[in-house]
């Protein structure tokens, strides 16, 4: 992936289009079938996380709504192990989020905050993610100089990412 794509962690697999989608003005996020209180919130908190990317924030629903855009739409499907995941964005219509549980619903949500960042231009294609390892853990080696974090901030922005779990 390159900077401008950049989903950290960096997914088990993804194939991208290098096309575009202008998901500015996408309104609705519909949660997946049975959803929890749990996930429930969860989604509530990326929302208001997203507001600044967006004109109108986005909103909530649990059936498709009569009017307006949809953003993201989240549906269950098995075999897709605990915490994994199948993002899709095509090159037009919503977002595609598909998990088997609740905490893969929270991994692609990471992912798609990260896609968001630019809602007028986010790239088209399809990511798969799934814990490669029972234990997460991510290493901040500063003293090779391998990561280019020119302040203390940077340099905790992978460190936030890395500590949020569901």
């Amino acid at each position: 992936m390159n900077q401008e794509t950049l989903i950290f962690p960096v997914p088990q697999k993804y194939s991208l289009s290098g096309k575009k989608q202008n998901l500015s003005s996408g309104k609705w996020i519909i949660l997946p079938e049975n959803a929890s209180f749990r996930l429930k919130n969860r989604v509530m908190e990326m929302t208001r996380a997203l507001q600044k990317n967006f004109l109108t924030a986005p909103r909530v629903a649990a059936g498709k709504p009569e009017s307006g855009e949809l953003l993201l739409i989240m549906c269950r499907k098995r075999g897709l192990g605990q915490e994994g995941y199948t993002l899709t964005v095509e090159g037009q219509g919503p977002i595609t989020l598909e998990a088997t549980e609740d905490s893969g619903f929270f991994y692609g949500m990471q992912s798609i905050c990260q896609l968001l960042r630019t809602p007028s231009a986010v790239p088209c294609g399809k990511i798969q993610d799934w814990p490669s390892l029972r234990e997460r853990g991510y290493m901040l080696d500063i003293s090779r100089n391998e990561n280019c974090y020119t302040t203390h901030d940077e340099s905790l922005v992978p460190v936030d990412m890395a500590g949020q779990s569901y």
